[in-house]
């Protein structure tokens, strides 16, 4: 059986059993081989346990020749770790939550009479009830229909779980997530976040265990 496994980002193989004893394999390294629908982390393929434990007998001589398989195209960005999905860019994030502010900030202001936003309205205790009552709605309303606010709509983006990769489409995870970043918001720091974190999580994602990605394609 032969076995293709990625190496700094680049796919090596195939290799027999043998020959991938002799490699750096550890237990989160991405393999394939026939049988398995996607990539596996080594240490959930049974053939390979061994393996990350000894180290067998020198190889002596090659295999019989078999036919070669071809593994499913294997992205960096594509991993175990956000099961299956492509995370959105920071840019993606950004003109999705400007596009999407700007959609819910024109019939908020009609409804105020174009109180909300005028002068220090924002940083008011009506600024921050107006708020409050848009990251309920949002996350009451669009979350359980989109798996995340209309400008993830708009942009093929959604909300999931970091921890298992189910869709953020419970009412009340929605509520808790838009609430909580609303709340952010008026520290700046921890809503410009993922700037520079690893995972594109600002602050309020952290703490909903939550990232936002790409929609896949049907």
């Amino acid at each position: 059986m032969a076995y293709f496994l990625i190496e700094n980002d680049t796919q090596c193989g195939p290799y027999t059993l043998e020959e991938l004893s002799h490699k750096k394999i550890y237990q989160d390294t991405p393999v394939w081989t026939q049988g398995l629908d996607d990539w596996a982390k080594a240490k959930d393929i049974p053939m390979l346990k061994e393996i990350l434990k000894t180290v067998p007998p020198a190889y002596k001589k090659a295999p019989p020749a078999i036919p070669i398989p071809t593994p499913p195209s294997y992205s960096n960005s594509t991993t175990a770790k956000y099961h299956g999905y492509n995370l959105a860019t920071r840019w993606e994030r950004f003109v999705a939550a400007f596009i999407g502010t700007l959609i819910i900030l024109v019939p908020v202001s009609i409804l105020t009479k174009g109180e909300y936003g005028a002068g220090d309205s924002y940083f008011s205790l009506f600024g921050f009830i107006v708020d409050t009552t848009i990251a309920v709605i949002i996350g009451g309303l669009m979350y359980p229909l989109w798996g995340g606010n209309i400008g993830h709509k708009i942009f093929g983006l959604k909300v999931i779980s970091l921890k298992n990769g189910v869709d953020m489409k419970q009412p009340v995870n929605g509520i808790a997530r838009e609430v909580l970043k609303n709340i952010l918001g008026y520290f700046i720091l921890p809503i410009i976040w993922l700037l520079w974190d690893e995972d594109k999580q600002n602050l309020y994602d952290k703490a909903m265990g939550t990232v936002v990605v790409k929609k896949k394609e049907e």
